[in-house]
């Protein structure tokens, strides 16, 4: 399941790379300028997603086009195809996030409290505790889920433009 559509076995690659294709259109212009700003400071941007890979790419690509993401700091559920038609999806999981995250700092020479993670779900929690900087976001349409991440961070917001806004007010943060 990703983004509310059931991926079955058996579609192929190349469907799989035309859905990622039409999501770029989903691409609200809040992300870019956030992305933006992130660049202009120069932090750092990875994405980790559930998403399958071939998904994730392509729903990235404008932006790695624009230089505001690199394609190595996409991390995302592993496809396995068979004669171009999928067979498996290796789902990335919540405890997995963080320890993307922790392998991130390690090569940053950091730590995950120099990590600020933005979630939006389940699979997310984990991320949002134990990183210096944990931001909900309350896009996911189940109200329960929605409680929670208030409940495990102190900071969560409904828009991209409210956490640019955010950041831009605690720089400190990334200094």
């Amino acid at each position: 399941m990703y983004g509310g559509q059931a991926i079955k076995k058996g579609v192929t690659k190349d469907q799989l790379v035309e859905f990622g294709k039409q999501k770029q259109k989903d691409i609200r212009p809040d992300v870019v300028e956030f992305l933006e700003f992130l660049k202009a400071k120069n932090v750092k941007a990875i994405v980790i997603t559930a998403a399958p890979d071939v998904v994730a790419r392509e729903i990235c690509s404008p932006l790695i086009k624009k230089e505001l993401l690199k394609k190595e700091m996409i991390y995302s559920s592993d496809t396995v195809f068979e004669d171009n038609k999928l067979k498996k999806i290796n789902l990335l999981i919540g405890n997995e996030k963080f320890e993307i995250i922790k392998l991130f700092s390690k090569l940053e020479r950091s730590s995950p409290k120099e990590v600020c993670h933005i979630g939006d779900g389940l699979a997310d929690f984990l991320a949002l505790k134990e990183c210096g900087l944990g931001i909900g976001m309350l896009t996911n349409p189940n109200r329960g889920t929605q409680r929670l991440i208030k409940a495990f961070t102190k900071v969560h917001f409904k828009t991209w433009k409210e956490i640019l806004k955010y950041f831009s007010e605690h720089l400190e943060f990334f200094e």
